[in-house]
C-alpha cells in the first residue's frame, strides 16, 4: 500500500523485505533508538524478521508500518507507525523515526501528516496519541508542529534497557485544528 499526496517530497509505503538493509543501517545511529524499547538489530534478517511481524500485524489491521520514502530517488528515510488500533475505540498509537542524516529537512513532517490523514480519513480513527520521553525535545518539538495537545506525564511507566523510563502522553482528536494537509477534506 503507498500513500502519495500531491506537492508532497515524501510518500509512505508499507514496509517490505526490500527496506531491511536500509531499517538496519539507519538504525545502527544510538541517537535513533535511545528513546526507544528496542535496541539496534544485530542483523538485516533481524530487520526482516521484525518487518514479517509487522506485515502480520498490517494484516489483521491491528497496526501499520510505512516507510518514508523521498519522491524522485524512492530512498527510505525513517519509519512512522500507527499502533495498537482500537476499532472499538477509533484510536492508534503513533510512532516515528527518520534517519540522522535526513533531519530537519521537513520529510518527518511531511510523513507525519501524510499518516495522520490516513488514520482519521482512510480508517476513520478519532483519537491518535503518542508517548514521548519528556528528555526527546525533537520528537516533542515534531508533534507540537502537527497539534497535538500533552495531556500528562506517565511516571515511570515503561522498563527496558534495565531502568525505568517516564513518558508524556500526546493526543490529536479528529477534531482538533488540523494541519494544512487535513484542512481541504472538511
Amino acid at each position: 500500500m503507498e500513500i502519495r499526496r500531491s506537492g508532497f517530497g515524501v510518500y509512505l509505503r508499507q514496509l517490505n523485505g526490500a527496506d531491511a538493509p536500509y531499517v538496519y543501517v539507519y538504525s545502527q545511529n544510538p541517537l535513533i533508538y535511545e528513546f526507544m524499547p528496542w535496541d539496534a538489530p544485530e542483523s538485516v534478517d533481524d530487520v526482516r524478521a521484525f518487518i514479517t511481524e509487522a506485515m502480520h500485524r498490517s494484516d489483521l489491521e491491528l497496526g501499520y508500518d510505512f516507510g518514508v520514502h523521498r519522491c524522485g530517488d524512492d530512498l527510505l528515510l525513517g519509519v512512522v507507525s500507527l499502533a495498537d488500533i482500537s476499532r472499538r475505540h477509533r484510536s492508534a498509537e503513533v510512532g516515528y523515526w527518520l534517519a540522522k542524516k535526513f533531519w530537519n529537512n521537513g520529510y518527518m513532517y511531511q510523513g507525519q501528516l501524510l499518516l495522520l490523514n490516513y488514520a482519521f480519513e482512510e480508517l476513520g480513527l478519532n483519537r491518535l496519541q503518542a508517548k514521548v520521553s519528556p528528555r526527546n525535545t525533537p520528537s516533542i518539538r515534531s508533534i507540537e508542529r502537527l497539534g497535538f495537545t500533552c495531556e500528562g506525564t506517565l511516571r515511570e511507566d515503561a522498563y527496558w534497557k534495565g531502568r525505568y523510563h517516564t513518558h508524556q502522553v500526546w493526543s490529536l482528536l479528529r477534531s482538533d485544528p488540523m494541519p494544512e494537509l487535513r484542512k481541504d477534506k472538511k
